[in-house]
């Protein structure tokens, strides 16, 4: 079957239609703007404070922090902590099991793991640091996830564990 001119120069015409709308729709690495994130939030600050009492404990100021975390006692009680994360505007992050925004806490590099880290996501969030039976100082990041990919990391976050019997 031959094919006369004009019908060769349609479906030429539809090919390359089809071929540009194809092309058009993706956008390559170099044309992407590296300022178009897909993330809507940037957090500013993080706010530790203690479950029980709601006193602040420490809050992150760039790559500091200010304050501390008490001390914990070797083979004691765990320490609960709160967290709360603030945007540049210094507006609370919604934090929860159910939101995009979600919270999590790992040991810094090198640092020994003095302490079990546990997660409570459903009444606020909430990290538990239960402790070892060895003294010493570790220290952990907080991570802020956004649909679950990591968009904050604080600085390390000093954890003491201390022997009574030793005072």
């Amino acid at each position: 079957m031959l094919l006369r001119p004009k019908q060769t120069l349609i479906i030429a015409l539809i090919f390359s239609l089809l071929t540009t709308a194809l092309f058009a729709c993706g956008e390559t690495a170099e044309e992407a703007d590296p300022s178009d994130s897909h993330h809507h939030l940037h957090v500013a600050d993080i706010e530790v404070f203690e479950s029980d009492s709601g006193d602040v404990l420490a809050h992150s100021e760039g790559e500091s922090w200010h304050g501390a975390l008490p001390p914990i006692t070797v083979a004691g009680e765990r320490l609960s902590v709160k967290v709360n994360a603030f945007d540049e505007h210094q507006e609370m992050i919604e934090l929860d099991f159910d939101n995009h925004h979600d919270l999590r806490a790992h040991f810094a590099d090198d640092a020994p793991e003095l302490v079990e880290i546990n997660h409570c996501m459903m009444r606020g969030c909430t990290i538990h640091l239960v402790p070892g039976a060895q003294t010493g100082e570790t220290a952990i990041h907080i991570r802020v996830l956004e649909d679950g990919e990591e968009i904050y990391q604080s600085p390390p976050l000093p954890v003491l564990l201390v022997d009574p019997a030793d005072d």
